[in-house]
């Protein structure tokens, strides 16, 4: 069973083809279960082969104040 939920994706201001998803992510089997926040640097350029360029996994916000990874954390060249 996984459940995605708090959903965001965002696309960089100056490459219209990178994109940043933000989801919240429950994993739960019969023998495992997980809860966290998941971050994905898409690359959309070919549109035939889009690329991942980074994938994070948080099981808890960085901070009380509840931040996870977005695009912003990243530097794009």
């Amino acid at each position: 069973d996984v459940e995605f939920n708090h959903i965001s994706v965002v696309r960089h201001g100056a490459k219209p083809n990178i994109y940043g998803v933000t989801l919240h992510q429950t994993w739960q089997s019969s023998h495992y279960c997980d809860e966290g926040w998941l971050f994905l640097l898409w690359d959309f350029s070919v549109p035939e082969q889009p690329q991942i360029h980074v994938r994070t996994w948080q099981p808890y916000p960085l901070s009380e104040s509840g931040d996870v990874f977005t695009l912003n954390d990243f530097y794009i060249p």
